[in-house]
Order: C-alpha cells, then sequence, then structure tokens
C-alpha cells in the first residue's frame, strides 16, 4: 500500500502537541456536584499519525495516571482512540469523527463499566479552542440517557 504521508486529520491530531494543565470533576451519581480533580497532560505525536497524551491528575485521596492514543484511519476515514489508566484494569476503545465547524471530536465506545463488570456504551466529546484551550467530557451511555462520569478543562502551559 503506497502513503502519501499525513491526512489532514493527522495534522490536526498535531495541533494539541505541548503541555496542558488540567482542571476537572469526575461525578459518581446524577445531580451531584462531582469531585474536583487538577493535574497535567503531556501531549505528543508518535510519528505523524498518532497523538499520545500521558495525564496525571490528583483527586481527594488518590493519583490517577493515563494515556491516551488518539490516530485517524484514513481507509474507513474514522478517528480511533484507546484509553488506559490507573485506576482500573480494562483498556477503553473508541471511534467517531471530528466536526470542523463545531471543533468537537466525538467518540463512542462499548467498554466495560467498572462498577459492574458489563459492557456499556461510552462516549467522549472533546472540544477545542486552539491554540490554548481544549475541554473533554466523558459520558456513560449515549442521547438521553447519558450520564456524565467526567469533565475536563485543559489551558496549554507549554
Amino acid at each position: 500500500m503506497e502513503r502519501s504521508g499525513p491526512a489532514r486529520a493527522h495534522l490536526f491530531l498535531a495541533r494539541s502537541v505541548g503541555s496542558w494543565k488540567v482542571e476537572g470533576r469526575y461525578f459518581f451519581t446524577a445531580g451531584d456536584d462531582g469531585v474536583e480533580a487538577t493535574g497535567t497532560e503531556v501531549v505528543e505525536m508518535l510519528g505523524p499519525y498518532w497523538r499520545r497524551g500521558s495525564l496525571e491528575v490528583e483527586l481527594p485521596g488518590s493519583t490517577v495516571q493515563g494515556m491516551t492514543v488518539t490516530g485517524f484511519d484514513p481507509r474507513r476515514q474514522v478517528f480511533l482512540s484507546t484509553w488506559i489508566d490507573s485506576s482500573n484494569p480494562y483498556l477503553y476503545a473508541y471511534e467517531g469523527s471530528y466536526d470542523e465547524e463545531e471543533s468537537t471530536l466525538h467518540l463512542i465506545g462499548l467498554n466495560v463499566d467498572p462498577g459492574t463488570g458489563k459492557k456499556t456504551s461510552y462516549q467522549s466529546i472533546e472540544r477545542f479552542a486552539f491554540p490554548d484551550r481544549r475541554a473533554l467530557e466523558l459520558f456513560v451511555g449515549t442521547g438521553d440517557d447519558a450520564f456524565r462520569i467526567l469533565q475536563y478543562r485543559y489551558e496549554r502551559i507549554a
């Protein structure tokens, strides 16, 4: 297969390379105020095709370290992403699309709920305000039944 180099989607992913301050909240029940989280994320490219982020956030009484890898499959025309972290043994996988008008990367995956051990739908919505801001929300479920379990706000520090 002949490669022609990174696609426009890969170049979009590279725009978030850098170091980011993270402020966020984790939500455990519907309607609660959530628990505050603060930390940092370092984002780099693995070659021209894959964005890799290393996150470390402090929660009351614990530290969570996580890693995400996001890329674009030019054959299928979809974004692909994975997530792992130090708080559970599951690999999370997502796929979806980027809306240029809304500057939003919307990903959906069927992943394990660590509380029940059962497969359930997750959706990730990442909004970009380049060059210095991003935001991420993660939901369990889709549509009207979706429950937001976390939100992060990112500000570029380098």
